[in-house]
C-alpha cells in the first residue's frame, strides 16, 4: 500500500512537466540478482507503471538479460538502458540494440576507469569507443522515434566532453554516408 501511495505520488509530480517530460528512469543495483523471488516482484511491479509514460529499466547485473525480461519489456514498451560501464560487454549491448524493447533508444555511457575526483577536464581520451557507438546509433536510426543518450563524468572525467564528441562523431559519419 505505502509503495502504491509513492509511485503514485512520484508519478503525479512528473506529469507535472508535461510536455517537457522524457523519460523515466528505473535504475537497479548491482546487487540486485534475477532469483525466481525477485523476477516475480519485478513481473508484479511492471503494470504500476504507467503505459502513457516512457519508462526505461537500467539493470546493472547480468541475470536479467535473457529473453523472458527483454520480451516482458518489449510488451511493455519499456526500454532496456543500454550502459557502456563495466557490467556488461560492448558487442552484447550492441546486439540488444539491434533488438529494441521499445520505439525509443536509452543510452549511458558510464565508464569503466578509475574513480576520478576532479571532473573539471577529460582524464581518460574515450573517442575511439564513442566512434563504435555513434556507427551503432547511424545504423538503428530509423528503428526509433527518439534516442536519448547521457553521460557520466566516470566516462571520460568531463561529461559535457563526451556529449559534444559524440555528436561531432555522428556528424561526421552522417556526412560521410551523403558523400
Amino acid at each position: 500500500v505505502l509503495f502504491r501511495s509513492l509511485m503514485s505520488r512520484f508519478i503525479d509530480r512528473a506529469r507535472l512537466l508535461e510536455a517537457r517530460l522524457g523519460v523515466l528512469l528505473l535504475q537497479m543495483s548491482p546487487d540486485f540478482v534475477a532469483t525466481p523471488e525477485n523476477r516475480a516482484v519485478f513481473e508484479e511491479f511492471l503494470p504500476s507503471l504507467d503505459r502513457d509514460l516512457r519508462w526505461a529499466i537500467e539493470f546493472r547485473h547480468p541475470s536479467w538479460f535473457d529473453s523472458g525480461i527483454l520480451s516482458l519489456l518489449r510488451r511493455r514498451g519499456i526500454a532496456l538502458v543500454l550502459a557502456d560501464g563495466r557490467w556488461f560487454r560492448r558487442d552484447r549491448l550492441f546486439e540488444m540494440a539491434r533488438d529494441p524493447t521499445a520505439r525509443f533508444l536509452y543510452l549511458r555511457w558510464m565508464g569503466q576507469g578509475p574513480p576520478y575526483t576532479d571532473f573539471g577536464s577529460v582524464r581518460d581520451d574515450r573517442e575511439g569507443v564513442l566512434d563504435e557507438w555513434a556507427a551503432l546509433v547511424n545504423a538503428v536510426l530509423g528503428r526509433f522515434d527518439t534516442i536519448y543518450g547521457y553521460f557520466n563524468n566516470r566516462f571520460e572525467g568531463y561529461a559535457p566532453n563526451g556529449a559534444r564528441t559524440f555528436e561531432r562523431i555522428l556528424q561526421n559519419q552522417s556526412e560521410q554516408k551523403r558523400q
